[in-house]
Order: structure tokens, then sequence, then C-alpha cells
């Protein structure tokens, strides 16, 4: 009788075991979410290996943290725009894939989000501008594919996008390929208003639910490519910081638009370079690019 008793307790204790083991996991609070995010951005060759900019989030719909394969973001929901894209570049994602052109709404954001899709630039005289390039994404069709999602979009210019933009975004790429270097970079737009080949001031598009933006910014992080990516950032680490506004009376070349870090910062109410030590980043954000 005792073993039989004992052999129906101990198979409860299985059975309820078993039901722990089989129980899935509690979904991460937003909390315990960027906690986990902050601790994949300082591994090596992270999108966002230099910090987030704005302290993004799962709860802040305009300031909200969206992770790719191919870039991480801060997408702002009432603009219908990113805040801010970062990524990492080095010869590990080029290769000979072509443009898949396949512009498309981000499905991956919350369902209650007003989904920019892909013809809502249309007539307006902007492109639909990449923060991320295409062309930075060529190793592989779905990684190229992830960059014409249109939460990586602003309305920019033809003449922004396609000429002094898009020069800033081959020179990088030429560092890569030809000077062995690896680039931390993030962009963005700021301020409200631009002019595309329509003329005059547009502020908004879709009737108020995409804003364009008076200017497109970026900055780049330099430095020959190797392995303990920020043990490596110095004093010597190459940047370049432009700001381009955002119509099309501008120059073609993004150099005559080089400023700092640090105004950008000022001008943005942005903190760039957050996992630098202090020392280093107040001294790279103070650096201008000169060559």
């Amino acid at each position: 009788m005792k073993r039989i008793l004992l052999l129906a307790i101990l198979s409860q204790t299985l059975t309820f075991c078993s039901r722990e083991v089989e129980e899935p996991k509690a979904a991460l609070s937003p909390e315990q979410f960027q906690a986990s995010i902050y601790r994949s951005t300082i591994a090596d060759n992270s999108h966002a290996l230099l910090g987030d900019p704005t302290t993004s989030n799962l709860k802040d719909f305009n300031n909200y943290y969206v992770n790719k394969v191919g870039y991480t973001m801060s997408y702002c929901e009432r603009k219908g725009i990113p805040n801010w894209v970062s990524w990492h570049l080095d010869s590990s994602w080029l290769g000979a894939t072509d443009r898949s052109n396949d512009f498309r709404a981000d499905a991956s954001l919350p369902s209650s989000f007003f989904k920019v899709d892909q013809n809502m630039y249309a007539s307006t005289g902007f492109d639909r501008g990449h923060m991320c390039p295409s062309a930075d994404r060529t190793k592989s069709f779905a990684l190229n594919s992830e960059t014409f999602l249109m939460s990586n979009m602003v309305p920019q210019a033809p003449k922004n996008n396609r000429t002094t933009w898009e020069g800033l975004e081959a020179f990088l790429r030429t560092q890569v390929t030809t000077k062995g270097m690896e680039v931390f970079i993030t962009a963005g737009g700021m301020g409200v208003g631009g002019t595309g080949t329509n003329g005059g001031i547009t502020n908004f598009l879709a009737n108020g639910r995409i804003s364009v933006p008076n200017s497109t910014w970026k900055i780049a992080l330099l430095i020959p490519k190797g392995n303990g990516d920020l043990k490596r950032i110095d004093t010597n680490a190459e940047i370049i910081a432009v700001n381009i506004p955002n119509n099309q009376n501008i120059t073609s070349s993004w150099k005559d638009y080089i400023t700092t870090v640090k105004q950008l910062e000022v001008d943005l109410g942005y903190k760039f370079f957050k996992n630098i030590p202090i020392a280093i980043s107040t001294a790279l954000k103070e650096k201008k690019y000169a060559n």
C-alpha cells in the first residue's frame, strides 16, 4: 500500500514539473526589453554600438524602438518617419544583389500605428529617401529588401536624395571597399518644411500624417576594420557629420554641409556616442571633417 501511495505521489510530482517546464515564459516588460536591447547594442559590430541617441522605448510611440536585421531605429508614429536610423557598415554587408525596389509599409509596427505605404509620396515632388541605403545592404535580397520598408524613409528633395546625400553614401562605401574601414552611421531628418520639385515649402504629406524635414543629417564614425570596436575607438577616429538642407537649391557636394556632432546635439536635442568614454566622446563631437 505504501509503495502504491509513493508511486502516486511521484507521478503527480513529475506531472507538475512537466507543466512547469512546458508553461510559456511571460513576455518581457518594456523595461526588461530595453535592458536586453542595451546589452545587445554593445556587442561588436551592432548597429547601435555607440548608443541610442534618444533612449527610445516601447511605450513612446513617437520614440519607438525598432530593431531590424540590417539597421535599428527610433520611429515617430506622429511624423510618419524615423527620428533616427543607425547601422554598421563593413565589407560583410556588401555583395552583388540588385535593388529590390519593393517599397512597402512596415507591417511589423504596432497595429495601432498609421502605416505609411509606398504610394503616399507620389506626385508630391519628394523622393522616398532611404536613411539606411539600399546600396549598403547588397549581401542578400532579404537585407536589401528590408531597406525598402517605408519606416526607413523620409521625404527628400530629389537634389538632396539623388546627388548630395547619395554622394556621401557612396564616399562611405568607398572607405569600406578600398581603405578597409568599418563605419558606424546614424542619420535622420531635422525640423519641418522642405522644398521638392513642385516648388514652395511643404510641411506635410498625406494630409498631415508624414512630416517633411527641413534638412537631413548624418553622422559617421570610421575606424579600421577589426574586433573589439568600442575599445579601439579613440580620439583618432574619423568623424563625418553633415546637415544638408532639404531643397532643390543645394550644391552637389556634401562637403559644403559639414558640421560637428556637438552642433547636431544642440540642434536635435539628442545625445550621441553614449557608449564611448566621456573624454573620448567629447573630443570626437568637436572634430570637424576637413579632408
